[in-house]
């Protein structure tokens, strides 16, 4: 992103485009993998037993997993 603007270039040729995709579609399952268990883990037992600050950091890191797998 530039200023608000996607910009795509061209790799084909410069980079293993397959072996790009396999990088990614890997980070894909391991981050999905993420937000499940941070979903689970954010479970109303667990909000209700938990330190605030400790249930905050659990749904900051799910909104960046979260996030993270929209861009991926």
């Amino acid at each position: 992103m530039v200023r608000g603007q996607e910009l795509y270039l061209p790799l084909e040729g410069v980079i293993d485009l397959d072996a790009e995709r396999t990088r990614l579609e890997k980070q894909i399952k391991k981050t999905d993998k993420d937000v499940s268990g941070l979903t689970r883990r954010l479970n109303p037992g667990f909000k209700a037993k938990a330190p605030a600050h400790v249930v905050a950091e659990f749904e900051a890191k799910l909104e960046a997993a979260r996030e993270r797998l929209v861009t991926l």
